[in-house]
Formats: C-alpha cells, sequence, structure tokens
C-alpha cells in the first residue's frame, strides 16, 4: 500500500515535469496515450516496483516489521501533499502549460525532494544512517545496472541540455543528477520518507 500511495502521485508529477524539460523521456511506450500528452504508464510501474522492493529489502533485513503493522496518521498528511500535486500539475496542463517547463528540472527536484529531506532526517535521527548506508550501497549497484541496460536497450533517453554535468560509463552515457541522485541518494531518501511517515522511526534489533 506505501508502495502504491508513495510512488504513483510521485511519478506522475515528476515524469510531467521532467518530460517537459526533455530532462528523461520514454521514447516509446506500450500504451500509446501519455497523460498530459508525456507522462508514461512504465515510470509509474517501474516507480512502484522500486518502492516495493526497496521497502520489502529493508524491512526483511533490518527493520522486521511485522504483518498487519498500519499507516500513522501522520502518512495520510504526505500523501495528501503527493495528490495535491498531481491536482497542480493538472490545473497548470490545462491553464498555463508553459509554466510545466523548468529548466534544470531535474536539478531542482533531486534537491528538494531528495537531499534536502534525506539530511534533515539523518540529522533528527542520526542513528539510522548506519542501516541506511548499507541498503544504499546495495541498491547502488541494483539502479546502476539497471540504468546501463536500458539506456543500451533504448528504454529511456536524456535528449535535454539542462543538466549539471554528465556521466559515461562502459559507453553509455546520461546526466551527473541520475548518477548522484538516482542511482546512489534516492534510496536512502526514500527510507527517510517511509520512517518518517509511514513507520515508527525506531530501530528495530
Amino acid at each position: 500500500v506505501f508502495a502504491l500511495l508513495f510512488s504513483i502521485p510521485l511519478s506522475v508529477f515528476i515524469d510531467t515535469f521532467a518530460a517537459f524539460d526533455k530532462a528523461w523521456i520514454i521514447p516509446h511506450s506500450i500504451i500509446p496515450t501519455r497523460l498530459f500528452g508525456v507522462a508514461t504508464f512504465e515510470v509509474w510501474w517501474f516507480g512502484f516496483w522500486w518502492v516495493f522492493f526497496t521497502v520489502l529489502f529493508y524491512e526483511y533485513f533490518f527493520d522486521h516489521g511485522k504483518r498487519g503493522d498500519r499507516f500513522p496518521k501522520t502518512y495520510r498528511n504526505l500523501n495528501y501533499f503527493f495528490f495535491a500535486l498531481v491536482f497542480l500539475t493538472a490545473i497548470l496542463f490545462i491553464f498555463y502549460p508553459n509554466s510545466l517547463i523548468v529548466p534544470y528540472f531535474y536539478f531542482i527536484i533531486s534537491i528538494t525532494a531528495v537531499v534536502i529531506p534525506l539530511v534533515l532526517f539523518l540529522l533528527k535521527f542520526p542513528r539510522f544512517l548506519g542501516r541506511f548506508t548499507i541498503v544504499a550501497f546495495y541498491f547502488f549497484f541494483v539502479l546502476l545496472l539497471f540504468e546501463l541496460v536500458a539506456l543500451k536497450r533504448g528504454q529511456w533517453i536524456f535528449p535535454g541540455e539542462h543538466y549539471i554535468g554528465w556521466v559515461t560509463l562502459f559507453g553509455q552515457g546520461f546526466p551527473i543528477e541520475e548518477f548522484i541522485f538516482w542511482c546512489l541518494c534516492a534510496t536512502p531518501a526514500l527510507l527517510a520518507y517511509y520512517e518518517f511517515f509511514a513507520d515508527d522511526r525506531k530501530l528495530t534489533k
């Protein structure tokens, strides 16, 4: 449930703005219809399984959650905020479509939605640094391998110009934002959201 409610609205919001800035694009979709003309079903599907797999991995090896655990009420506020972002995206698309073009959107969303929340959480709960680092290390290689294969197969492309840098690994080029903020930082940031809003913020032994 967390994976579904977290990933879908956030994917719709981020993928729409990213596609308008050409930060990343899925050139070929199995479903021809795209939300707001750009957002694809595959991104939502990928986002769901990434969140689902990460939380399962984290709970099984570190947090040992019990079956039937319920979300605290704090998670509702985060979910309301995410769906408000989707509603805002729809309003802007209908009435002010040009406002969806935000230069350097990838860098901006990475700082505001990944780096800042992660840093604030670890400053407040530094005891989570160790386990977050271990999970981040594992998923760094998972996401990087997926990245290289996806680029090789043309699953997604980076045709934009608004990047802070460029990385080339094994013959595949992609933005430095993708390497730092997605492959390295996105997983611990996700766990920070999960612990703060949906879990108990306690280290389970």
